[in-house]
């Protein structure tokens, strides 16, 4: 059946809305179906640029790059496309073809929407020149909508800025902020007394504690940290539950880790608020969320609703978030430090913040490379997104005091010519010859790239974000390393893995420090050899390789917070009175036609509805915030929708024309940023359209529940 231009636009701007607003799959489906009638049509770009953002947004990077050459080859310079494909290479591990896409996107604007995949873009190949055009990080970020910002605070674009204490306060400052965001949408639209009654219901009889873990359904990493919990958890005390926030890729678990939990839930990925309700229904204890901010679309947000009475945060770097909610971060002792740097309380685990488990027993070479080469080679096998060119000037530094010196960098990203260029670009600033530096392509399955370490002396890490598993692995092989500390937990992981291998004199606290370091280590070649024969059976002995050791730490840890007075309240049912008091009037007394009553003499009818009164009252006020929001964005879309029209026409058609501001266009004649921002605004116009709608059923629904409470108060 045809459908009229403007039967297909509606459809279309449903669809889209559907992706904005993260019903990703129905919004797929939707815009396959407007393929072939939007053929050929002004519509056809629109439709399969975001068909490719939609399959982007699920990990379907094979669909989305094809839509996205498709798109571009009817329009080339596409700019949203672009970004879409950009960010698809990169996550797809191909790097060059999206890195070479953000050159080609040289003066453009890009989108602080895009923010986040423009930096890793650019950053993993090292081009510093490149992402200094984006400016002050931290002065775009705090413009964009709170509610988005974890899609960029835990990226190494915003995190290799956090140098010194002006730089941590603003990186915290955006922690906050998003913080303080959730809370107040959380108290906008609370959940139910009806679902904190059921989940308070289904708690567990047995006397346990149900303790819970949620994450991303493609925390496949994650898996390997769980584990050791899982093995030594007193399963006596804990009964254990996992939720994965479905993430598009699939459920990537193997039986053997699914079957170590006594239930295993898929939560659909909505909104932060929809994820709350299903995390409620766990009925959980003690609820630990396994991504923090390190994930754009990490949903830590929906603790701000308090869905169990102790919500905890811990992954694999640590990171705190502004969260009140969040009773405790998750790190060691080393990692919390005196407290600076952090926003949440920390838990302190007896040893380690994490346990990746057993290293391959890979032969050590005996002799040292400098003995064999007759100079000191210095490592590196951070990412290269961890480091820039303060760090490169760091290395330069220690290379300069040691002329004979060479620094050979361990990576699989290193296959890239565009890395090896730019690197080598960037030390050559600082005078050291490329002859100094090599570059070697180590790929990472099996761990066969530990083999590489061997022919290093001393492994520099990279500041301000510090490596992570990758300096035990080199601390494993019997080689010490040096590390630079910075203000916040996360940029403490390295002094961490030190101080777990009995190396505190290498940790420091300034570049000098760290030049000296480096360079003493590497002339005390009779330390480096007892390391190199001690180091593995040292580490063989933490928790962060001995499982067992972790676990039992671990399940003590969570068997000291038995102690907390939230869970303390919960176990006696005190939880339970503090729901029923949730649908008590919050008012002492009420004034009705002119006539005063105290709350506490009504009936129980009478104070249902009174409370009814106060919660649509509230739900309205957060309908009116919502309508604000809505609107302020219309606004901004309208205005740089404005400044980029074309020439307006003389029509008395009303297909493929708009009228705006009293003029009329033809849609044909906008460019295609201009016709995605009028399809922004018509989204808006829908979507304002659907508010006014809902506050005229609360204004209803409040109108009844009025005249139900005069009707109990005369009972009365």
């Amino acid at each position: 059946m045809n459908r009229s231009p403007d039967e297909l636009k509606d459809r279309v701007v449903k669809a889209v809305n559907q992706l904005q607003s993260g019903k990703l799959r129905e919004s797929i489906s939707a815009l396959n179906e407007l393929i072939e009638p939007t053929k050929a049509s002004p519509l056809e770009k629109t439709v399969l640029g975001n068909l490719a953002f939609g399959h982007f947004c699920l990990s379907n990077h094979s669909e989305a790059q094809q839509i996205a050459h498709r798109v571009l080859s009817m329009a080339p310079n596409d700019v949203y496309v672009r970004l879409v494909l950009m960010a698809s290479y990169a996550n797809s591990q191909q790097h060059d073809k999206s890195y070479e896409i953000a050159l080609s996107l040289k003066g453009e604007e890009i989108p602080l929407a895009w923010l986040q995949s423009f930096c890793q873009a650019v950053l993993k190949q090292g081009d510093y020149a490149k992402f200094a055009e984006l400016g002050d990080i931290f002065q775009k970020l705090d413009t964009i909508n709170p509610e988005e910002l974890p899609n960029h605070i835990g990226i190494n674009g915003t995190r290799n800025r956090v140098f010194g204490a002006e730089s941590l306060q603003r990186y915290l400052a955006l922690q906050q902020k998003w913080g303080e965001f959730m809370m107040a949408q959380a108290k906008a639209e609370p959940l139910s007394h009806e679902l904190r009654q059921k989940a308070y219901e289904n708690r567990n009889k047995d006397g346990r504690i149900r303790l819970g873990f949620f994450g991303l359904s493609d925390i496949f990493d994650t898996q390997k940290v769980l584990k050791p919990i899982l093995e030594q958890l007193d399963r006596s005390v804990f009964d254990v539950r996992m939720a994965f926030i479905e993430n598009g890729a699939g459920l990537k678990t193997h039986d053997s880790f699914t079957s170590m939990f006594e239930e295993v839930t898929v939560i659909p990925r909505g909104t932060n608020r929809s994820v709350a309700e299903e995390l409620l229904a766990l009925s959980c204890d003690i609820l630990i969320d396994l991504n923090g901010l390190q994930q754009p679309a990490t949903r830590v947000g929906a603790m701000a609703w308090r869905v169990a009475p102790l919500q905890l945060s811990w992954t694999g770097r640590p990171i705190t978030c502004g969260l009140p909610e969040l009773d405790y971060t998750i790190v060691d002792q080393v990692l919390q430090g005196d407290g600076e740097g952090t926003l949440n309380n920390c838990l302190a685990m007896p040893e380690a913040f994490a346990c990746f488990g057993e290293m391959p027993d890979f032969p050590i070479t005996q002799e040292l490379p400098s003995s064999q080469k007759g100079f000191i080679t210095f490592g590196v096998n951070s990412e290269p997104a961890k480091y820039n060119p303060e760090t490169i000037k760091l290395w330069s530094d220690v290379l300069l005091a040691l002329p004979n010196s060479k620094l050979v960098f361990i990576r699989p990203e290193y296959r890239s010519h565009y890395l090896r260029e730019n690197i080598s670009r960037e030390f050559a600033n600082y005078g050291i010859d490329s002859e100094r530096i090599d570059y070697r392509y180590a790929p990472s399955s099996n761990r066969e790239h530990m083999l590489e370490y061997n022919d290093i002396d001393v492994l520099l890490d990279s500041y301000p974000m510090p490596g992570g598993i990758g300096m035990l692995e080199v601390l494993y092989m019997g080689i010490p390393a040096v590390t630079l500390e910075g203000g916040a937990i996360q940029l403490r992981v390295g002094a961490s893995h030190l101080h777990a291998a009995g190396l505190d004199d290498l940790r420091t606290e300034s570049a000098e420090e760290y030049v000296s370091k480096a360079v003493g280590v590497a002339q005390d070649v009779t330390r480096r050899q007892e390391l190199r024969l001690a180091l593995r059976n040292k580490l063989k002995q933490t928790a962060f390789v001995d499982i067992n050791r972790f676990g039992k730490g671990f399940d003590q840890t969570m068997k000291d917070l038995l102690k907390h007075p939230n869970l303390a309240n919960r176990l006696q049912g005190a939880h339970l009175e503090s729901v029923e008091n949730a649908t008590i009037p919050s008012m002492d007394s009420v004034t009705i036609d002119g006539s005063h009553y105290k709350v506490a003499t009504m009936s129980h009818e009478a104070k249902a509805q009174l409370a009814s009164i106060e919660s649509t009252e509230k739900h309205l006020e957060s309908l009116k915030v919502e309508l604000k929001i809505t609107q302020a964005a219309r606004s901004a879309y309208l205005q740089s929708l404005v400044t980029k029209l074309p020439v307006p026409i003389h029509s008395d058609k009303d297909n493929g024309v708009v009228a705006i501001e009293g003029n009329k266009y033809s849609i044909e004649d906008f460019s295609d940023v201009a016709k995605q921002q009028l399809i922004n605004v018509q989204a808006c116009d829908t979507e304002i359209r659907n508010v006014n709608t809902r506050i005229a059923i609360a204004n209803t629904a409040r109108e009844v529940y009025s005249n139900a409470l005069k009707l109990a108060v005369k009972s009365n």
